[in-house]
């Protein structure tokens, strides 16, 4: 977290000290960039204990998510929610589906069967 609150702190001084960051060139942006990481990083206090949320520290504090989009808060809420209502487990399967034969594709088929985006992606009803 301490890496992240760094990169906040780092992106702020950018966009606050230097305006003309977007007309700079490639080069003349990495120097800059690593002169003020140096800078933050030799002088942050990686002791402190950081009370900011994490939708603050991931950068996304001012964007409102759009009708349908479930917030962090929210979607962590209905995962736990998920695992912790159900009475039976019906999503697990024993065996993989018998009409998939070639291995790769039952690879990404176990990596596609998640019970949570399963019932995200399925319709009301």
């Amino acid at each position: 977290m301490n890496r992240k609150n760094i990169r906040r702190i780092v992106i702020r001084q950018l966009k606050n000290n230097h305006p003309h960051w977007k007309r700079m060139n490639k080069k003349s942006k990495k120097r800059l960039l690593k002169q003020v990481m140096n800078e933050v990083a030799d002088n942050y206090d990686y002791s402190q204990i950081l009370d900011l949320p994490i939708e603050q520290l991931i950068g996304v504090e001012d964007q409102v998510p759009t009708k349908g989009i479930r917030s962090l808060s929210e979607m962590s809420e209905y995962i736990d929610n998920f695992y912790r209502d159900n009475l039976f487990d019906f999503d697990k399967r024993t065996q993989p589906y018998s009409e998939i034969v070639d291995k790769e594709l039952q690879f990404v088929d176990d990596l596609f069967d998640n019970p949570i985006i399963n019932s995200l992606l399925a319709p009301d009803g």
